[in-house]
């Protein structure tokens, strides 16, 4: 149930993103994760690369407000250990 109730939060963040002026206008959460999100939250969320978040984590980065999140997606965030801005 965690990790369902992760997915939907992310793809509500992905799908609130995809209003926004982009490259990904219009697309689906999902295309969004598979094609820019994938190569370092891997298929499953957990994070594939030092310091990138675990999505799945129940106590993790999806703990954040909506506004945050959003916050972070749009503008871009440096996870502490992490060589990547996201």
């Amino acid at each position: 149930m965690v990790k369902g109730n992760v997915l939907m939060r992310f793809t509500w963040a992905i799908v609130m993103l995809s209003v926004a002026p982009s490259t990904t206008a219009g697309m689906p959460g999902e295309a969004v994760y598979q094609g820019t999100c994938i190569a370092c939250h891997g298929a499953d969320g957990e994070g594939t690369l030092p310091g990138v978040p675990d999505l799945t984590d129940p106590n993790g980065a999806l703990r954040k407000s909506d506004a945050e999140l959003m916050n972070n997606i749009t503008n871009g965030f440096r996870s502490p250990g992490s060589p990547l801005t996201m």
